[in-house]
């Protein structure tokens, strides 16, 4: 039985410790802080229509009967964008742990994976 075929070279080794150093400690990051800025965009943008809402709620009981049915198309339209708002925001947020969750398993498993292969120290 030949074993070197299934015993991978040290160049390849190297070059996949140097490509997961590169994904924690370069691409986790850059992907946390897209999310981040995404979800706090997302919010902020939330948090506006919101304000809207209050105002085109307090201005139906004030404008005048004529008036009634445009504020409420308008409170309606606005209503939809920040249900759209959140919807996005829950959806960057839940992908933002996706990812971090799959790179957290991805490190578990090299780290089982050293611990294995590493030879069994004589004591």
């Amino acid at each position: 039985m030949d074993t070197s075929e299934s015993i991978p070279e040290t160049n390849e080794i190297d070059a996949d410790i140097a490509s997961e150093f590169v994904e924690f400690t370069d691409d986790v990051p850059i992907e946390i802080y897209r999310s981040l800025r995404y979800i706090r965009k997302y919010e902020n943008e939330y948090q506006k229509e919101n304000s809207n809402l209050n105002k085109l709620a307090m201005g139906i009981g004030q404008c005048s009967p004529s008036d009634v049915a445009a504020t409420k198309k308008q409170f309606a339209k606005s209503l939809l964008h920040s249900d759209e708002y959140m919807q996005q925001t829950n959806a960057e947020a839940q992908k933002l742990y996706a990812n971090v969750y799959a790179a957290y398993e991805r490190l578990n498993d090299k780290i089982r994976y050293l611990e294995n292969e590493r030879p069994a120290s004589s004591s």
